[in-house]
């Protein structure tokens, strides 16, 4: 085969443990930020949803041997207790960071929303709810593309296909606002759910579905490959 695909014991946990990012990508790629419901977590209370503690962010670092550091929580203000955050995405210098809060009320789910917030010395500032979310639908998932100008994220909002899909947010950086999010369309999203966006730096989007075909069942992993300004058709991995 032409991959080896080993577990990093290190990093991982017998909890969820997913939707890793690399911190600083444009210095190296030695460090990595994940989300993971371990006992580490903020908080004490349990995830009625999963059984577990809320998920939180955490940081692990490549040291010159190449093993992984123990992963440690990023600190308040990011995660906070008794509430999901996770699915974080960085710019290439790693001093901004979005990701994806939700929160809960009274065991109740209010719904997720995209956070953003700026590196401040060893810590982070304030995050920040972006603001085309919204209290009626759920936002989530969030990458950034490599030039840094647009947001790829999956939501459940008025205009879509059905059930989750992939939008899309211009940043004006003259005007340092965000545009109007747009539908990616029907060459991507589909009656049933699609999450977890990935954006190359040649254009090539990634995602996950249940509802393209061919499926091997449940939420497979496709790629729509840059076509000018558009995508080309989603294609399995298999």
């Amino acid at each position: 085969s032409r991959y080896k695909v080993e577990n990093v014991a290190t990093i991982n946990s017998k909890f969820d443990d997913f939707a890793a990012v690399y911190t600083n990508a444009k210095k190296d790629y030695k460090s990595l930020t994940f989300t993971s419901t371990r006992d580490e977590s903020a908080g004490k209370e349990v995830d009625g949803w999963t059984g577990m503690k809320y998920s939180d962010l955490f940081e692990t670092t490549l040291d010159k041997k190449g093993k992984w550091s123990v992963p440690k929580p990023i600190p308040f203000p990011v995660n906070t207790e008794d509430v999901n955050e996770g699915s974080a995405s960085l710019d290439k210098k790693g001093t901004e960071m979005f990701f994806t809060r939700c929160e809960t009320v009274n065991n109740v789910s209010s719904g997720c929303k995209i956070y953003s917030t700026k590196r401040k010395g060893p810590s982070w500032e304030e995050p920040v709810a972006l603001p085309f979310n919204t209290d009626s639908f759920t936002l989530g998932h969030p990458c950034l593309s490599s030039d840094e100008t647009k947001l790829y994220y999956s939501s459940d909002m008025e205009g879509g296909f059905g059930g989750k899909d992939i939008w899309a947010v211009l940043y004006d950086k003259k005007k340092k606002q965000w545009g109007v999010p747009e539908n990616l369309g029907s060459k991507i999203n589909t009656s049933g759910d699609e999450m977890y966006p990935f954006i190359r730096s040649d254009g090539t989007l990634y995602f996950s579905s249940n509802g393209h075909q061919p499926s091997l069942g449940g939420l497979d992993i496709f790629f729509c490959k840059a076509e000018g300004k558009d995508f080309g058709p989603a294609t399995n991995m298999k």
